[in-house]
């Protein structure tokens, strides 16, 4: 029976991980999740805004970093239309326009009432790194003349009057890394002063506590756990609650298995010694 267990089939083990993985992503358990402050104040610089503030969000990841980056996003945007905020998004990242025009087809199935130009806009990506929050800074419409649709600010009922940064009360970013986040604490934050919060990689968390220590951003929220406390703290019911479980789960299961497998390996070896 020893022999069995120890030699078990490689496959069986696969099986059992992969649906450590699937259950919790497809029925989601509700384990406990404690926010932390960096979260707590990133979902609070949302809560504090009126109805009908401007929020500029930058949405500065691709697809391979979707899965940590995006779920915070939609949370924050559906945080935003709840509170009749409007949100403008830029990019600096590439591919964040694609990606923005994702978040904004979610926000139209879960806000079927909200208005393109009215309640978003999609100001696209702009190359230039550093270069584009420090032209935003002096002259708004210059970097940002028209949305990705052509149609000039002028005629975008919701930054109609907009010309200057500061008329936005929040920029947020969503950053994988560069060009992104790091541009948005030297320029957007630091040299104009603007209330910046911060979403990253979990990998690249670590990197900006000193700027939220520094206070130099009001808000942080790190990887797919930083995600689901803002889901949390949001009710927003999104991929990284799930996402999270399961990936506890699974890490439960793999370190249950290991263990289980020294155990087996030990009894094998004092039954073959006592044979012996």
């Amino acid at each position: 029976m020893l022999d069995k267990l120890v030699n078990l089939d490689r496959r069986i083990i696969y099986a059992i991980v992969l649906l450590s993985v699937i259950i919790p992503l497809m029925n989601p358990m509700g384990l406990t999740i404690k926010e932390t402050e960096s979260v707590k104040a990133s979902y609070q610089a949302y809560e504090d805004l009126p109805e009908g503030a401007l929020v500029l969000m930058s949405i500065d990841y691709g697809p391979s970093t979707a899965v940590e980056l995006e779920p915070m996003a939609l949370a924050a945007c559906d945080q935003a239309m709840r509170h009749n905020q409007k949100v403008a998004f830029m990019a600096l990242y590439p591919e964040g326009q694609a990606l923005t025009n994702r978040l904004i087809s979610r926000l139209k199935v879960l806000y079927p009432n909200k208005k393109y130009g009215e309640d978003f806009v999609n100001l696209g990506y702009k190359a230039g790194n550093e270069a584009v929050p420090l032209k935003m800074g002096l002259d708004f419409r210059g970097q940002f003349p028209t949305d990705t649709r052509g149609t000039p600010l002028s005629d975008v009922p919701m930054l109609s009057n907009v010309t200057q940064l500061k008329q936005f009360a929040l920029v947020a970013t969503y950053s994988a890394g560069f060009p992104g986040a790091l541009e948005h604490i030297r320029i957007t934050a630091s040299e104009y002063g603007m209330p910046l919060v911060v979403g990253t990689t979990a990998v690249q968390t670590p990197q900006y506590f000193p700027y939220y220590a520094s206070k130099q951003i009001i808000g942080l929220i790190g990887g797919l756990r930083g995600a689901a406390e803002y889901e949390k703290l949001a009710n927003f019911k999104g991929s990284a609650t799930g996402g999270m479980e399961a990936q506890s789960i699974a890490h439960f299961t793999i370190a249950g298995l290991i263990i289980l497998a020294n155990i087996l390996t030990f009894l094998q070896y004092q039954e073959r010694k006592g044979k012996s």
